[in-house]
């Protein structure tokens, strides 16, 4: 591999495996230890990286060793920007809820919200606002429907048509 290129290799290994994510737990942990192996000779971990660390929350969701993957996201949080740790807490939130921890998992996606609003993503804030409502539903109807028309009201005013319906 040409120096440099571990990141755009590591991408290469992920959208590759995206097509035979099926019920195979271990491949989970298998595509982690690809990645990890090709971006340590860089230093790199996929934590920081926007698209790879979406692997992390698969392997954290899926894998026999999710507890080891879902702390490196936890972990990440202190050393992130303020965009990817919006996007991390997003990804932990729905970690929470698959653990049955729906009080954190909200606590989760309205950080994320508030740190979407103060950068102006309208993506991230569509996102935040879905989760959570997703999560109100079960308790506070009305708060869940204000939610999501102040999402869908974003997602129209900024061009994310297919985010709005």
């Amino acid at each position: 591999m040409p120096p440099g290129r571990a990141v755009a290799h590591a991408c290469c290994l992920f959208h590759r495996a995206s097509v035979r994510i099926d019920l195979e737990l271990d491949h989970a942990e298998e595509l982690m230890a690809e990645i990890d192996a090709v971006l340590a000779p860089e230093g790199r971990l996929p934590e920081y990286h926007p698209v790879l660390v979406n692997a992390l929350l698969y392997a954290a969701l899926v894998g026999p060793d999710g507890g080891v993957h879902l702390r490196r996201l936890v972990d990440a949080l202190d050393g992130a920007d303020r965009w990817t740790r919006a996007s991390i807490e997003i990804m932990l939130a729905l970690a929470e809820v698959v653990h049955g921890r729906g009080d954190r998992a909200l606590d989760r996606a309205l950080r994320a919200w508030k740190d979407f609003r103060h950068l102006g993503d309208p993506w991230g804030i569509c996102q935040a606002l879905a989760q959570a409502a997703d999560l109100y539903h079960h308790s506070d109807l009305a708060r869940a429907r204000s939610l999501l028309a102040e999402g869908r009201r974003i997602a129209e005013s900024t061009g994310l048509h297919d985010m709005a319906t």
